[in-house]
């Protein structure tokens, strides 16, 4: 019997409207074959903020996930998406809404929180580039495809598990500081 993992990850959601004009995006993309490969669901959109590693028995992570995000003190803050880029993958090449620097730099400080407060736990490693995944694509893009801007407010943050295709919430936690 082979076990199931649960990728665990602190996310960023952004807002509705955004969520929607991103989904627009995509459809366009989609829609001119700018781009073939396997497209995200909109309902998995989503900005990782702390990778916490694959786990085929999560408990114990998850409770130090909970516990190091409820340190975490951090004021709701603005982003804003720009362009599509795509990375060199290892079979596909992800195809990804970047941000502009300033909404990077947001994201990385709420990064660089969350992994001093999750010390002791394994996660990423290496260089944090802040995105949104829209699909794993055939091949990649010349060159960046600037976008009509999208602008969200970053309110909370969740710890999600990822299982069976599917991203489960456990836990949002409002930003307040």
């Amino acid at each position: 019997m082979v076990s199931q993992m649960h990728r665990l990850f602190f996310a960023i959601f952004p807002e509705p409207p955004a969520l929607a004009a991103i989904g627009r995006v995509a459809a366009r993309l989609q829609a001119e074959k700018v781009l073939r490969g396997r497209w995200t669901a909109p309902a998995n959109y989503h900005v990782t903020a702390r990778f916490l590693g694959d786990h085929a028995d999560p408990t114990v992570v998850i409770a130090r996930a909970r516990a190091a995000a409820a340190q975490v003190r951090a004021a709701p803050f603005d982003i804003t998406f720009d362009r599509i880029v795509t990375f060199r993958g290892r079979h596909q090449s992800p195809c990804v809404v970047r941000c502009t620097p300033e909404s990077d730099m947001a994201i990385e400080a709420l990064w660089r929180d969350l992994g001093a407060a999750s010390s002791d736990m394994r996660g990423e490693a290496g260089r944090f580039v802040p995105h949104l995944t829209l699909a794993y694509a055939d091949r990649m893009l010349d060159a960046p495809v600037a976008i009509e801007p999208v602008v969200t407010r970053i309110k909370a943050f969740a710890l999600i598990d990822s299982h069976d295709a599917q991203h489960e919430v456990l836990v949002r936690w409002p930003l307040t500081a």
